[in-house]
C-alpha cells in the first residue's frame, strides 16, 4: 500500500520526460526532485486512505458492538417482562386458590354445624359394638375436626354448651359462712392497725422519757 507499483512509476517517468526541458544541469535535477515530491504525495495519499479505512473498520466494529449490546439489552428486558408476567400470574393463581379454599372451608364449617355425629346418632351405647375401630377413629377425628372448625369459625357456634359450675347448690351455705368470716377479718384490720400504731407511739414516748 505504501509503495508505488511499476506501472504507476513508468507512467510518471514518461510524463516527466515529456514535460522536462532539454538543457542544463539544473533542468536535469528538476525531474528527479519532482519525482520524489510526487512519490511523497502518493505515499501521503496512500497513508490517508489506509487511515480512513482503519477508521471505517473501527467505526463498523463499534457499530456492530453497539448492535450486539442493544440486542442483549432487549433480550434481558424481554426476559424480565416474561418473569414479571409469570410472577403476576402465579400470584393471581395463588390468591384465587386461597380464596377458593377459604370459601370451601367456610361452607364446610357451615354445613358441619348441628350435624349429628356417628356416636350421637345412636339411641343406645350398646350399638357401639357394631362399629369397627376404624369407624370409631373416623368419628372421633370428625368430632375433633368439627370442634376446631367451630372454635375458629367466624360464624356463631351452635354446638357449644357452657360448662357446669365448679360449686353446686349444697356448697352455698359453706361459701356464705366463709365469706362472713373474711368480711369480719377485713373489718377488724383497721382496728388492729390503730392499736399497733398506738403501741408504737407509747413505746417511742417511753424511750424518749428514759433518754432525757
Amino acid at each position: 500500500m505504501n509503495q508505488m507499483n511499476a506501472q504507476q512509476l513508468a507512467m510518471y517517468q514518461q510524463m516527466m520526460q515529456q514535460a522536462a526541458p532539454p538543457a542544463g544541469g539544473m533542468q536535469q535535477m528538476r525531474p528527479q526532485l519532482n519525482q520524489q515530491q510526487m512519490m511523497m504525495v502518493l505515499q501521503q495519499q496512500q497513508q490517508a486512505q489506509a487511515q480512513a479505512q482503519a477508521i471505517q473498520q473501527q467505526q463498523q466494529a463499534q457499530h456492530q458492538a453497539a448492535n450486539i449490546q442493544a440486542q442483549r439489552q432487549r433480550m434481558m428486558l424481554l426476559q424480565q417482562q416474561q418473569q414479571q408476567q409469570q410472577q403476576q400470574q402465579q400470584a393471581q393463581a395463588a390468591s384465587q386458590q386461597q380464596a377458593q379454599a377459604l370459601a370451601q372451608q367456610r361452607l364446610q364449617a357451615a354445613n358441619r354445624l348441628d350435624r349429628p355425629s356417628l356416636v350421637e346418632s345412636n339411641d343406645s351405647y350398646e350399638q357401639i359394638d357394631s362399629f369397627s375401630h376404624r369407624d370409631l377413629a373416623i368419628s372421633r377425628f370428625r368430632l375433633n375436626h368439627d370442634l376446631l372448625a367451630d372454635v375458629f369459625s367466624p360464624y356463631h357456634i351452635k354446638q357449644y354448651t357452657p360448662p357446669e359450675p365448679h360449686y353446686g347448690n349444697e356448697d352455698i351455705p359453706r361459701l356464705q359462712g366463709k365469706l362472713a368470716e373474711l368480711e369480719k377479718e377485713t373489718s377488724q384490720i383497721p382496728e388492729k392497725h390503730d392499736t399497733q400504731v398506738r403501741d408504737w407511739h407509747s413505746s417511742f414516748e417511753k424511750l424518749q422519757t428514759a433518754s432525757s
